[in-house]
């Protein structure tokens, strides 16, 4: 047996899933599949000796509009491969929406003069449009309804394709979906049409009109496919987070074989061999350092703006960046073992075990969709076995004409047009309305789900704070000016995170450019130079005292520096500390203001750091938050983030709140992930809402950007269904043995666009609120 994954083109929703699953599976060949609909994979274990890839394929494709892309002998050329075939399915979708649009724009004049027609008696048609006739063996044709006709069909078989593919494997399950209902409303609306048209006879004695009401195909496949088209292009986009990933590896090594360096691919290289790393080169695998210093960058992977220093026997990371400094590492993991393979895989991962929220209106239409086709069969038989029996039609009235006739308003009144529309208007224009605030949603899902979350991981770097080391305190034991004049003129010269705060700190209290000779960096302590014969040396303050006398009052404040928290760097001046720099993550200025509208909504904030414990709880206490967790790894927080869930019931959710590569995983296994928009690409790929302007007041306004939208998304649904279960019985002619009233399937139709009318309106107030 074996286990490989292989990408799907075409899906759609998460019934595709299990289409696809439900046909491999009944393969004896096959011993286990699940499809990710995320990701768009399939990961099967089955023989290959039996089961060839053309075989997969043709399974796929017997249930659906879907095809397998499998691996080429280049893996990176598949993933070009792959990338164009979804590329050409999304300008599929695209075709076929241009194409509807296009051919519906007839229809939407004939919509907009029937409005004036009905406001003001006026018509923008001419009379011989809509009156002219032609003759065929005796049978009368208006052109003006070929037309539509013509239009119509081109839309259905073409634009509408999809849906009978998706109806017809639904069925061959045993099951409905909303294709079904489309496609029965659809494809009724057509048939009743088409022979209005070519045959005007057939329904003579009914007692109806020979109206056609083509519209109706029109308008409720241009919705849906217009919607699915918007849905495609998001889903496409968030999942080029995980490409980004992988674009972070090195893809080359200096390797020692045979006594001499070699560079190589980063795949051939083997776990312990030895790895040389060069200044300012990505580390490329995880290892051990053997021999040399260095000082790492490893923002990408803990978050923390100040780099680490690097000794033998230090383990060092894959893909992060040696900034200064040069050693030689022992690999440890490669490949699929690295710390950022694993990250990829738990984003990947993350991101197809969040099950989408199940749709209200799918959730009824389950039981919706079977009970209107019930319903239309009882009332086509109920008229043509009973009617005439019963006494309830007159004579001059044929029944099989008005069984069909009423059979055919129930579908189309039942079609689930404004049913469609009821979520994603709402959706569209609630996500719209955050965006003007700043606040940028990715998907449906997030929408729906923020206001019911109750916990909050909030990672410290970059999200509370801003996410670079800046001065905070300085104390002077000296001249200020010409301590900072000093301490500019070296720092200046050096690129390490901490010189650049006190750099660009000193610069606005610098008045004098000051020569440096003999400038050097000394690896781990600071840096050192002559200014004006004068020995100059910046260093941390745990190295202070090989540099200058450390007297009582320098203890102290470096002792009170260390109780905030502060990374402190001394300025020695011919042996005396002129100057101590207290340098820390600043706190944005807005955090504490929104951690405690948060508290006020009864959301439980819970704050993750790679910080160490004193730093981080010194922050927390500031902003008033008091569940800490610090010294965490990312796969810490992820596993953070699955342990909260656990703790919640089924309709608590858990938010997670990052900026860096670092918080990717815990973003992508949250329920909602929101991303700081100043933080990484990686970080708001994972993200389910992006935070333009870094703030957390943006999470509350969010929150009840949801909670309007999902009030306003129940109403739509509750008109809707109200407005079925009023007509349909009337569709079903219940009134008829009465009041001689019908509901034909012209004013079905007109009955169903001013639902969908309503639904919109409904949902244009989230801009007013």
């Amino acid at each position: 047996m074996n286990t490989r994954k292989i990408p799907i083109i075409g899906m759609h929703c998460a019934s595709c899933k299990a289409l696809i699953e439900h046909a491999i599976s009944q393969e004896n060949s096959v011993e286990n599949v699940a499809v990710n609909y995320a990701t768009e994979q399939m990961t099967i274990t089955y023989d290959e000796s039996i089961l060839t890839n053309k075989d997969l394929n043709n399974i796929v494709k017997s249930v659906g509009d879907y095809h397998l892309v499998f691996d080429d002998e280049n893996n990176k050329d598949n993933k070009i491969k792959v990338q164009q075939e979804k590329e050409a399915y999304l300008n599929l979708l695209r075709k076929r929406l241009m194409a509807t649009l296009l051919a519906s724009i007839p229809f939407i004049f004939l919509m907009l003069n029937s409005g004036i027609l009905l406001t003001t008696g006026l018509t923008l048609i001419p009379e011989i449009i809509e009156t002219h006739v032609i003759e065929i063996n005796g049978v009368v044709l208006s052109t003006f309804y070929i037309t539509q006709f013509i239009l119509a069909s081109f839309i259905l078989f073409y634009g509408g394709a999809g849906f009978y593919r998706s109806a017809w494997s639904a069925i061959k399950k045993g099951a409905t979906n909303m294709d079904t209902l489309v496609t029965l409303g659809t494809t009724t609306a057509w048939i009743y049409s088409s022979i209005i048209t070519f045959f005007p006879q057939a329904l003579k004695g009914a007692g109806v009109s020979n109206d056609v009401f083509f519209e109706a195909v029109i308008f409720i496949i241009l919705f849906i496919l217009t919607g699915r088209y918007f849905e495609e292009r998001a889903r496409h986009a968030t999942k080029q987070g995980i490409q980004k990933l992988m674009e972070l590896q090195a893809v080359e090594a200096f390797v020692i074989r045979d006594g001499e360096e070699r560079k190589i691919a980063i795949e051939d290289v083997v776990i312990g061999e030895e790895i040389v790393v060069k200044p300012g080169s990505k580390i490329p695998v995880d290892g051990i350092l053997l021999e040399g210093y260095g000082i790492v960058d490893e923002s990408m992977i803990s978050g923390e703006p100040i780099p680490i220093e690097k000794n033998v026997g230090d383990n060092v990371i894959g893909a992060t960046i040696l900034q200064s400094g040069a050693f030689h590492i022992r690999a440890t993991n490669i490949g699929t073992d690295t710390i950022l393979a694993q990250i990829i895989a738990m984003v990947e991962d993350a991101q197809g075990s969040q099950a989408p929220i199940q749709r209200l209106a799918d959730r009824v239409s389950a039981i919706f969709v079977p009970i209107i086709i019930i319903i239309a069969i009882l009332t086509f038989c109920f008229w043509y076995f009973l009617g005439s029996r019963l006494g309830l039609l007159s004579p001059d009235i044929t029944t099989l004409s008005f069984a069909i006739y009423t059979m055919t308003s129930v579908l189309i009144i039942a079609c689930p047009c404004a049913l469609g529309l009821a979520t994603p208007t709402a959706i569209i224009v609630g996500i719209g309305t955050a965006a003007k605030q700043g606040i940028l949603i990715k998907d449906a899902n997030a929408i729906e789900s923020a206001y019911k979350i109750k916990t909050i991981l909030v990672d410290k770097t970059g999200t509370i704070t801003e996410g670079k080391p800046v001065v905070q305190e300085v104390k002077y034991f000296s001249n200020q000016a010409q301590s900072d004049n000093i301490a500019y003129a070296l720092e200046k010269k050096s690129n390490h995170p901490l010189a650049y705060a006190i750099a660009k700190y000193t610069k606005k209290q610098s008045k004098e450019e000051l020569q440096v000779d003999k400038f050097i960096n000394i690896d781990g302590i600071g840096v050192q130079g002559i200014i004006n014969e004068t020995n100059i040396t910046i260093a941390k303050s745990n190295s202070l005292s090989n540099y200058a006398t450390i007297t009582k009052d320098v203890q102290d404040v470096i002792y009170n520096y260390e109780n905030h928290g502060y990374s402190i760097t001394g300025l020695v001046v011919d042996n005396h500390v002129t100057a101590l720099y207290g340098i820390a993550d600043k706190i944005k200025d807005s955090s504490k203001d929104a951690i405690s509208m948060l508290h006020d909504m009864n959301i439980n904030i819970v704050m993750l750091t790679g910080d160490h414990e004193k730093a981080a709880q010194i922050i927390a206490r500031d902003v008033d938050i008091k569940n800490v967790v610090a010294n965490i790894m990312p796969i810490d927080k992820e596993r953070i983030v699955r342990e909260k869930k656990a703790t919640l019931e089924s309709n608590e959710f858990v938010a997670m709140v990052g900026d860096g590569i670092n918080d990717a995983p815990a973003l992508a296994r949250a329920d909602i992930g929101i991303a700081m928009g100043t933080g990484t690409d990686i970080a708001i790929d994972s993200g389910d809402i992006i935070i333009v302007k870094g703030s957390l007041t943006k999470v509350i306004d969010a929150i009840k950007i949801s909670a309007q939208t999902m009030k306003i998304i129940k109403q739509n649904l509750f008109w809707a269904f109200g407005y079925n279960i009023i007509a349909i019985p009337i569709a079903a002619g219940i009134l008829y043995p009465l009041l001689g009233i019908t509901l034909s399937p012209i004013i079905a139709s007109a009955t169903m666009a001013f639902s969908s009318v309503s639904v919109v309106m409904n949902s244009l107030r989230l801009k007013i609120k």
